[in-house]
């Protein structure tokens, strides 16, 4: 018990570590960094039509977009028509045997209330060990299991991101993700046991593990491990590319850089290290075997875990003539959940969790890739949520709260959830409503054009949007009657809303929670403004 007692006292100094880089280095002035603006060209005197109608725009993307897909245009996803796409939802991973969301009992009736709830993207993913129990053994059930659940999701009318789930490597450390056969410790213990996320900063067999993967060391068939997991993932794609609303691959999630923990929790992330260079290459490979089955939907990598708490990343881009995009999460560490509390201010978070963004923001621009906010929450925190759903408005990120409901391999996660039983309908009494009310947000699904700000505020009940009419690939701008495609959830508005546009105006016959605005000739800029 002393020993134990101890770890806590050691485990809580070295959270604090990363807090001292961040304010000593200056890393909280990320809080007040915004993203620049899309350049609004206007062109000439407004006009307002005598009727406008909705124009046929499919052909005006030039083929960059695959029928049925969504694609990548710099920092945007776009659709067919390249009205840039925002993406807002949840995440659902089975982390225990037998590693499915079937076996918890999601399915149609939990997808199709999330998307009723305005939702439209659902994060879901594979388990490396369940696929591939022993090495070059490949479980088609399992993989079947995954994509019956998604393409229910793509019927309910939601995009799918589809990712290599992983939390601390594998149930040896406490955790899940990779097989047995590629742990390699050194025979290091793997005690205490913290628990996720606590392990990774006090449990050096588990840095072993990874650092063995990351070296590309060879598996017990002999295999380099970059192989092997680069062919588990071109057969996961070669089933889940069939899946008809698929947004893309999420190669790995909450890569860990090792025993180089202490050189990478800073703001300057693991520039004294070379291990972004073997996450690259490791994202780089699997980024190839996916291709070799889809090269339609988007690439998306991840940084290094340390990411999440304001480190930077020097990821470098996964190919040539890839769409591709950063899934990124943001989690304050003061506030993670599974790590002691410390007595960090909202605003010291605020901060923090700005600067994952500016981070983000960065990397997005200097490799030309877009931007998923694949996790964020995990808690009853209400008050961090909401700070976050609305930093993520701000700097035009789209998001994906984790989770729908989960449970760790060490522990029960109830506070993480948005539904209390998975395997009981989604009735009101088996969800939290509170947290339903924080995440379900008026927002625009589609813009003919670039966003240059939008927002909720859940209080006044007031969303707004600005937009430039200007095609997010450069060419030109969208031409008067181009329908933009904004949610109004009824949660928030259930005596209907009032409308006000300028540039433009609201398309007759829009549906009471799809508002549709078409802009006028000669605009550059349109506003929406919707209140009560």
């Amino acid at each position: 018990m002393q020993i134990k007692r101890r770890c806590r006292l050691v485990l809580k100094g070295l959270l604090w570590i990363p807090f001292a880089f961040l304010f000593g280095c200056g890393g909280g002035n990320g809080g007040s960094s915004t993203p620049p603006e899309s350049q609004n060209n206007v062109v000439q005197e407004q006009e307002r039509p005598d009727n406008t109608q909705p124009v046929d725009a499919r052909s005006r993307c030039d083929d960059k977009v695959s029928e049925g897909r969504l694609g990548q245009v710099g920092r945007w996803v776009i659709d067919a028509d390249c009205r840039v796409v925002i993406l807002q939802g949840v995440n659902q991973i089975s982390k225990l045997p037998p590693y499915t969301p079937e076996a918890i009992g999601f399915g149609e009736d939990d997808l199709n209330y999330i998307a009723s709830q305005g939702f439209n993207t659902i994060r879901l993913g594979f388990i490396w060990k369940a696929f591939e129990p022993e090495p070059g053994q490949y479980d088609t059930d399992y993989l079947e299991s995954l994509y019956r659940t998604a393409q229910a999701a793509s019927d309910a009318g939601l995009w799918v991101l589809f990712d290599f789930h992983q939390d601390m490597y594998n149930e040896k450390f406490s955790g899940e993700g990779f097989p047995d056969w590629t742990v390699f410790d050194d025979g290091l213990p793997n005690q205490p046991d913290f628990g996720f996320p606590g392990n990774y900063f006090l449990m050096p067999a588990l840095w072993r593990a990874y650092d063995h993967f990351l070296d590309n060391d060879q598996d017990l068939a002999g295999r380099p491990m970059h192989d092997a997991f680069a062919e588990a993932w071109r057969r996961v794609a070669s089933r889940i590319k069939d899946v008809d609303r698929l947004l893309g691959y999420d190669l790995w999630n909450e890569p860990f850089p090792g025993s180089a923990l202490a050189l990478c929790a800073n703001p300057l992330g693991c520039l004294l290290t070379d291990q972004d260079k073997k996450l690259t290459a490791v994202s780089r490979q699997a980024a190839d075997a996916v291709r070799a089955e889809d090269d339609t939907a988007i690439i998306f990598y991840e940084p290094f875990v340390t990411f999440n708490n304001g480190a930077d990343t020097a990821h470098g881009g996964v190919g040539d003539d890839v769409s591709a995009g950063m899934s990124f999460h943001n989690y304050c560490l003061a506030k993670t959940p599974g790590l002691p509390g410390l007595p960090l201010s909202d605003a010291g978070c605020g901060l923090e969790e700005q600067l994952v963004f500016t981070n983000a923001e960065r990397q997005a621009r200097e490799k030309s890739d877009t931007l998923m906010l694949s996790e964020f929450g995990a808690s009853n925190d209400l008050v961090t949520i909401e700070r976050l759903v609305n930093l993520a408005a701000k700097n035009r990120v789209s998001w994906q709260y984790w989770a729908w409901w989960n449970r760790d391999v060490c522990c029960e996660r109830p506070e993480e959830g948005i539904i209390t039983h998975p395997s009981e309908p989604p009735l009101a009494e088996n969800l939290n409503q509170e947290k339903l009310d924080v995440l379900v947000r008026a927002y625009p699904r589609r813009v003919a054009g670039v966003p240059e700000s939008y927002g909720f505020d859940r209080k006044n009940k007031v969303f707004h949007l600005t937009y430039s009419t200007q095609r997010a690939d450069g060419n030109g701008h969208f031409p008067p009657g181009s329908v933009t495609e904004i949610f109004v959830p009824e949660r928030h508005y259930p005596d209907g809303y009032q409308v006000s546009v300028d540039g433009g105006q609201v398309l007759p016959g829009s549906d009471d929670r799809i508002l549709r605005i078409v802009s006028y000739a000669g605009v550059g800029t349109v506003t929406v403004k919707v209140t009560q």
